[in-house]
């Protein structure tokens, strides 16, 4: 893994290089690229809150394909938010199990970020007694 990394790390450097050998002008249209990807996502993720800024949290009757349903058996195994949840913790269980304590909180955060920015947002619910599904939050 380490060796992986470091051959990474020398192409981004390399990259780096060939782009300082370029003129001027091209780094700039690369960079304002950037920026404005970087304005666009921002303007996106506005957007996305706006729009479910009333999404509920309590006394959901219906969960959506995103949500993240709390509980045992074939119900919530088969569910495909859950799916997609289990597929993401997966993929970070390397990085997790390798950590050191103070990051693993960041990385579990990702995936409670990746939940919520699904469109519509993902929640993490629990079923209650009188039937309804309410979020738990993201601890």
């Amino acid at each position: 893994l380490e060796e992986a990394l470091e051959a990474e790390a020398q192409q981004e450097e390399a990259t780096e290089v060939d782009d300082t050998e370029n003129s001027h002008s091209n780094r700039f249209v690369v960079g304002s690229s950037r920026a404005s990807e970087g304005d666009d996502a921002a303007a996106e993720a506005g957007a996305h809150a706006a729009r479910y800024a009333n999404w509920p949290l309590k006394d959901v009757k219906e969960p959506t394909e995103n949500d993240v349903l709390y509980g045992r058996g074939g119900g919530t195994n088969h569910h495909p938010g859950n799916k997609r949840y289990r597929k993401w913790v997966e993929e970070k269980k390397l990085e997790y199990v390798n950590s050191p304590n103070t990051h693993k909180r960041v990385i579990m955060l990702e995936i409670v970020r990746k939940v919520r920015e699904q469109s519509p947002p993902g929640r993490f619910l629990k079923l209650d007694k009188s039937g309804k599904w309410n979020d738990v939050g993201d601890n």
